[in-house]
């Protein structure tokens, strides 16, 4: 088990430059993104890490992306503490996590040796945690009423990986966030297709970026996109292999970067179905 573990580790580790650190970042201040989440995982080959992020909706249940759990992430998760601003924060307890449920579409190129073209469709999942959480506000989510538009200024948080970080320190101890702008999806798509990625950035995702050296980066994955304190998208993608290579054009970090972000209110029939299913509506 942990040998495959080992494997998928390394994998994901070159998967999430493309997936997704908030590479520009600033610190976010106490209070900032209250309910966000980040999500730990485990092997000997690499110990303890941090990998993705994701939002409490409910008090049990963590918003997060498909590609956080599925495709063996799970056989790796440590556990999940929410609601902190530092990592090593030692009033916030790791929690453990009872059981994952993936949206039934998701779909990831990386773990399909049939692939052609790099894809990640229906990126979106929930953890579902083995206790209330307490004391931490519930994240609004984003509905078919929400209206993003070209431009708008939105935020992204995350512990991901900044430049300067080493396999010592891939994650800044410090929640940051970054505003970067919505970008119209017909726009996006055709950025991805320069690169020959054309499946990227379908229709079941937002789009945001910055003309400036910023972006979303390893460590980043499913943490949350927000519009005035409402979350509108949840991190997945930017690049994959090695188009998103630190200092590659479009890698992560570069001037006018783009990310994919799946859409909250897209997919929130999906997740109000689930949780109405699981007695948590």
């Amino acid at each position: 088990m942990w040998a495959r573990a080992g494997l998928l580790a390394a994998a994901l580790l070159l998967f999430s430059q493309g997936a997704q650190a908030i590479a520009g970042g600033i610190e976010a201040a106490p209070g900032e993104v209250p309910s966000i989440a980040v999500m730990f995982y485990e092997t000997p080959y690499t110990g303890k890490r941090v990998w993705c992020g994701g939002t409490l909706i409910r008090p049990t249940v963590v918003l997060t992306a498909g590609h956080c759990v599925a495709d063996g992430m799970d056989e790796m998760l440590a556990g999940v503490k929410v609601g902190v601003l530092r990592l090593d924060d030692p009033a916030a307890p790791l929690r453990n996590i009872s059981r994952f449920i993936v949206h039934p579409d998701y779909y990831n190129s990386q773990a399909d040796p049939d692939a052609t073209t790099p894809g990640l469709d229906n990126d979106v999942a929930l953890v579902l945690l083995d206790g209330p959480v307490e004391g931490v506000p519930l994240q609004r989510l984003a509905d078919n009423s929400t209206e993003v538009e070209a431009g708008e200024a939105l935020l992204a948080a995350g512990w991901g990986r900044v430049p300067g970080a080493t396999a010592k320190t891939p994650n800044p101890n410090t929640l940051l966030t970054m505003e970067l702008a919505a970008v119209d999806l017909q726009e996006c798509k055709e950025w991805f297709a320069a690169f020959n990625q054309s499946r990227l950035g379908g229709a079941d995702n937002l789009c945001a970026g910055s003309s400036a050296a910023n972006g979303t980066c390893s460590g980043d994955s499913g943490g949350p996109l927000l519009l005035d304190g409402v979350q509108v998208g949840i991190v997945s993608h930017g690049l994959f292999g090695e188009a998103a290579r630190d200092g590659a054009p479009g890698g992560c970090g570069s001037a006018g970067q783009l990310n994919a972000f799946a859409s909250v209110a897209h997919f929130r029939p999906w997740i109000d179905g689930v949780l109405a299913a699981e007695g948590l509506l």
